[in-house]
């Protein structure tokens, strides 16, 4: 069994408390992508097979803002907007719903910015899901 651990932690300064949490995440299958988007380019294909009643935890993260599509590049069901530096996150269980509709076929991202950008994608799955 793998497993993830997603740590978030809130720092206020001035003598304020500090808050820190910890959520462990459990799945047989992980799939890994660090792939390097070149400068000014669009609709870079990235091969990612999921199917979305198997995922468990979704962390996306590039040090660039780039824009990711989704399945088909001209008329994708869901386009995620990455600012530089700032992960989108999702486990099983919870506050938000899982941010693709559908099963995931590939990824098409784009980065408009001047240099290269490194996307980083984990995600944690299990191999023999019940309802997949």
């Amino acid at each position: 069994m793998l497993m993830m651990t997603l740590k978030t932690y809130l720092f206020e300064g001035n003598g304020a408390q500090d808050l820190a949490d910890a959520v462990q995440v459990e799945a047989d299958g992980k799939s890994s992508r660090s792939v390097t988007i070149p400068a000014e380019t669009d609709d870079v294909e990235i091969e990612l097979v999921l199917v979305k009643a198997a995922m468990r935890l979704l962390y996306m993260k590039a040090d660039k803002a780039v824009t990711v599509k989704v399945n088909d590049a001209l008329a994708p069901p869901e386009t995620f907007e990455l600012l530089a530096g700032e992960a989108l996150i999702w486990r099983e269980g919870g506050h938000a719903a899982n941010p693709f509709t559908d099963d995931v076929t590939a990824l098409f991202v784009s980065n408009a910015a001047t240099a290269d950008a490194v996307l980083e994608i984990r995600v944690l799955h299990d191999s023999t899901p019940e309802g997949a």
